[in-house]
């Protein structure tokens, strides 16, 4: 074959597999919309005596917000003798441990040159406790304000048999485009994606904080521990390869911060797409033989999520080849092909809405934002440039209370 037969080869195998990761955006659709219409009330819990959990919050220079969050877990409506906080405050230099202590939780203290992850702070603050006492894990961020029902209702998933679940991330603090273009984006993966992905059977995604697990399978997680930018992302394909579906939950709710200015997202998500990247190389080879010799659809399902490429790039494609197939440039069947995902957007993100029960007013100051996706695709492009070529980043936690100016310059700095 020639070399412009290989090229023509490749890049309809690349547009293959964007068409492919537009199916695996789209289908929750259709699971979201007949979860929404056939909605009941979820099962109650089994009558028995509420299992003690344990709270774990990874927290890195968190002194502005950590007072707030524990006061928001402490005033849970679950029973106050049934679970305990726990803090690790990972490499912090300034008084967020101390906080930490004076608001009730208890607080390991980690410094040194070892590894300076998320999930290596979870970790040892796990293991540093009596493990026995415990029948669940509950993670949150430091930036977390729980619902007061919250944790009753991770609780009353794990009782009904759910090994993993995930709650609700609702934004707080959403008030500049950029913030409220990443509400925006997890609205729509909490109200399509995870409810979508539940209806159907397979495994919503782990988002980092408002999960629970039992135990037994939070422990099996940790087993062989390797090094990780985003654990949310491993724990979430080591799951999926075991054949365990995260189980999505609405009534479990934590309203989350949001980063507010696009050169601060763009820092953060050239970590979490290393993240992603390093997850996708370690659990790619597992989760394809689940899906091939096992025939585990939620192996595949996962598989696909990821090595997803940000919602944003995958818009650049569908368009750029949208307009190559009007130019005559390649076939018209992509043509179609994308013009349909160009199509189903605002289908999309109506429904997301409509789904979040979003007022007209809230609605249109959320699409309001869009007037700030191309300078937000441009930090997320240069942020894959960098994941790609560059050296991983460490955690970065959200700042806080920065002046706008202060965040830009230290993110350029």
């Amino acid at each position: 074959m020639s070399g412009a037969g290989l090229g023509q080869l490749g890049l309809h195998l690349l547009q293959g597999w964007f068409a492919l990761q537009a199916l695996h955006l789209y289908l929750p659709l259709v699971g979201a919309i007949a979860a929404r219409l056939s909605e009941t009330s979820p099962p109650e819990a089994p009558d028995t005596p509420p299992s003690r959990l344990a709270v774990l919050i990874a927290a890195r220079d968190e002194a502005r917000v950590i007072t707030g969050a524990l006061q928001a877990w402490q005033a849970q409506t679950y029973p106050l003798e049934a679970y305990d906080v726990y803090v690790v405050a990972d490499h912090c230099s300034d008084q967020t441990a101390a906080l930490a202590r004076r608001t009730g939780a208890t607080v390991l203290e980690r410094q040194g040159d070892g590894e300076k992850t998320k999930g290596a702070a979870l970790r040892d603050l796990w293991l540093s406790l009596d493990r026995s006492r415990y029948r669940g894990v509950v993670i949150a961020d430091a930036d977390n304000r729980p619902a007061p029902d919250c944790l009753a209702a991770l609780a009353a998933a794990l009782a009904r048999g759910h090994r993993a679940v995930q709650g609700l991330r609702a934004p707080a603090g959403a008030d500049t485009p950029t913030a409220r273009l990443d509400a925006l984006s997890e609205l729509c993966t909490h109200r399509i994606a995870c409810a979508g992905r539940t209806w159907l059977g397979l495994g919503a995604p782990l988002m980092g904080s408002g999960m629970a697990f039992d135990v037994a399978t939070f422990e099996s997680l940790l087993v062989n521990w390797r090094p990780t930018l985003v654990e949310d992302c491993a724990w979430q394909a080591q799951l999926a390869a075991a054949g365990i579906a995260v189980f999505w939950t609405a009534e479990a709710i934590v309203r989350d911060e949001k980063t507010p200015h696009a050169a601060a997202m763009g820092q953060q998500r050239r970590r979490w797409l290393s993240g992603r990247a390093q997850a996708a190389r370690r659990h790619a080879g597992a989760l394809l033989e689940a899906a091939v010799r096992q025939r585990r659809l939620l192996a595949l399902d996962t598989l696909l999520d990821v090595t997803a490429p940000p919602r944003s790039l995958q818009l650049l494609v569908w368009l750029t080849g949208f307009l190559l197939a009007v130019g005559g440039l390649q076939p018209w069947g992509w043509g179609l092909v994308w013009g349909a995902c160009l199509a189903l957007v605002p289908v999309y993100l109506a429904t997301a809405l409509w789904l979040d029960g979003q007022g007209l007013r809230q609605a249109g100051a959320m699409l309001a934002s869009l007037s700030g996706l191309p300078r937000l695709t441009w930090q997320l492009l240069r942020a894959r440039a960098a994941a790609l070529g560059g050296r991983p980043q460490g955690w970065i936690p959200t700042r806080h209370g920065e002046d706008p100016a202060t965040q830009e310059r230290g993110v350029a700095g």
